[in-house]
């Protein structure tokens, strides 16, 4: 606990001067396979863990990353290279060290998270969010505008823009909540000056952030 303690006191010593107070907390994650839509019930097994995140806004969860098991499988292998992402404020960094070693059900599959590493938020001009959801704009055109006027708000200078396929389609991306399908879109954001770069990884777009939604990284 004492050397636990002593990591995150350097920590935050190089978050002040490094990322304003922010950081991302990467598990190492073993297992079998999880469902690629698994955001809801990962907050919900971090959330028994550690209870205060239900209290705060600030928290990102990012999904668990790994291999699709077939070309339309909705199964993720989990490999080495597997990790769970946590963006939060450094005054909950004690926190998050509750996770490590923990073993989180994700409906009937199991994983295990090991130690995390710290990862500074370094700026870029460019950033992207896997999806990103606003209630009450459910196209891409309405949502890239609702975007853009988030970023006003925070006096974020940047060019918002819905990502699209090889085919010339939005990327339209869906996240299950209560067996409820939201849909949301991919984002880039360009044209972000190293201090908008900054408070847009810490601020987001949009809501449900604690389920991987409006998340941008470089």
């Amino acid at each position: 606990m004492t050397i636990l303690l002593d990591r995150i006191s350097e920590e935050r010593d190089c978050y002040r001067s490094c990322s304003e107070e922010f950081g991302d907390y990467l598990f190492p994650v073993e297992g079998q396979s999880i469902g690629v839509d698994h955001a809801h019930p990962l907050y919900g097994g971090i959330s028994q863990i550690i209870p205060e995140f239900h209290e705060s806004n600030s928290i990102g969860i990012f999904g668990i990353n790994g291999k699709l098991s077939g070309a339309y499988s909705k199964r993720l292998n989990i490999d080495v290279d597997s990790v769970l992402k946590i963006r939060l404020p450094l005054d909950l960094s004690r926190s998050i060290y509750k996770l490590a070693g923990k073993t989180l059900q994700i409906h009937q599959d199991k994983i295990y998270l090991g130690i995390p590493e710290l990862e500074l938020i370094v700026p870029s001009q460019s950033l992207d969010a896997r999806i990103v959801t606003i209630k009450g704009f459910l196209d891409a055109s309405t949502l890239e505008t609702a975007a853009q006027n988030h970023l006003d708000r925070l006096e974020i200078v940047g060019k918002v823009r819905v990502l699209t396929r090889s085919d010339g389609q939005p990327r339209c991306r869906t996240v299950r909540i209560h067996n409820k399908k939201v849909v949301g879109f991919a984002v880039r954001v360009e044209g972000l000056s190293d201090r908008d770069s900054l408070l847009l990884q810490q601020q987001g777009v949009g809501g449900r952030r604690k389920m991987g939604c409006g998340l941008f990284t470089p």
